[in-house]
């Protein structure tokens, strides 16, 4: 009788097959956000190269599922899943309209800019004003694309395109329509700056305001 002389599939223990599913989804989380926001400040380029990250986690995964069976839960289902519930979320913000209307403060700037469109259209006025002794930054007729991770920063040069030196101020609070937010006490505004709307999530510039003093000079 012939002897089957080739060595059994290696078969993970459990507790290996409960470790790899949390490992397969911080590896591709990783991939998103290296491939979404640290190879390139482009944001088209940065799209591609998650399209291409997803493939080759598509690819792998068909693998696995067709070559080791014990790990098509932990390593095959988790890896797709978790770029299809990342991929969707991330979809879903970039395509819906956050409006806000607040009241925000009037009177003589401190300085001003108006917003140029950079990885995405970006319209609006920034303002810095400084009502009862406490300066805050205004964004008043303003409209920018939708987008996830988006914040407001405020960057210590003039025609800044990244936020190398800048202080993230808070998240935006709505990509359409009048907002406010209250500056630190330690930000200096002297010379130039601008104030930049940037998706962290793929560290790209969607649009820039470059401020200018005005007759009353920031402090």
């Amino acid at each position: 009788m012939a002897v089957d002389a080739r060595p059994a599939p290696w078969l993970p223990t459990p507790w290996l097959r409960v470790l790899l599913a949390p490992v397969t989804a911080i590896v591709v989380l990783l991939g998103i956000w290296v491939a979404g926001g640290k190879v390139t400040d482009d944001f088209a380029v940065s799209m591609v190269l998650t399209g291409l990250w997803f493939v080759v986690v598509l690819a792998v995964s068909v693998a696995v599922w067709r070559r080791r069976p014990a790990l098509r839960l932990p390593v095959s289902a988790v890896a797709v899943g978790t770029f299809v519930v990342i991929g969707g979320a991330l979809a879903f913000l970039s395509m819906r309209d956050v409006t806000v209307n607040e009241t925000v403060a009037t009177g003589p700037a401190l300085a001003q800019g108006s917003f140029v469109s950079l990885a995405h259209s970006t319209e609006g006025t920034a303002r810095v004003v400084e009502p009862g002794g406490s300066r805050v930054l205004t964004l008043t007729e303003f409209r920018t694309d939708p987008g996830p991770d988006l914040y407001v920063y405020v960057v210590p040069r003039a025609g800044a395109e990244d936020v190398e030196g800048g202080t993230r101020i808070a998240r935006l609070k709505g990509n359409v329509g009048n907002q406010q937010y209250a500056l630190p006490d330690d930000l200096r505004l002297a010379g130039d700056a601008t104030v930049l709307v940037w998706c962290r999530a793929f560290s790209v510039a969607f649009g820039a305001a470059s401020l200018a003093a005005t007759e009353r000079a920031p402090r």
